[in-house]
């Protein structure tokens, strides 16, 4: 999913069930993509993230 978010010019990271050990390793998480908006991220910029989730999921 990072790539092809990548692709779209959305940029992510993912985090790995070690980084968080007392939540995701304890829950038996998968790596988790993380999307971090910040106060320069528009309203367009997070409609376009969740459009192109959202087309991703099934």
């Amino acid at each position: 999913m990072q790539e092809t978010l990548a692709l779209a010019g959305i940029n992510v990271s993912v985090s790995a069930p070690s980084s968080t050990r007392l939540d995701a390793e304890a829950r038996g998480l998968p790596p988790l993509v993380r999307a971090s908006p910040h106060y320069y991220n528009t309203e367009d910029d997070i409609d376009r993230l969740v459009s192109v989730v959202a087309a991703l999921v099934p």
